[in-house]
């Protein structure tokens, strides 16, 4: 049986180029998200937790 990092390997080995992008959009855009409601929740912390 092989390992989960191996598996992947292959298979990101076996994708098209359309198909890495179209991956890597995705990926960028839900970090972009996360990344803009955790920036987000920062700036609604209360002024007196700033200090």
């Amino acid at each position: 049986m092989k390992d989960k990092p191996q598996e992947a390997v292959e298979l990101i080995k076996e994708m098209t180029t359309a198909e890495k992008k179209l991956v890597y959009e995705k990926l960028h855009k839900e970090l972009n998200d996360k990344l803009a409601d955790l920036l987000d929740a920062g700036s609604l912390t209360p002024a007196w937790l700033d200090s």
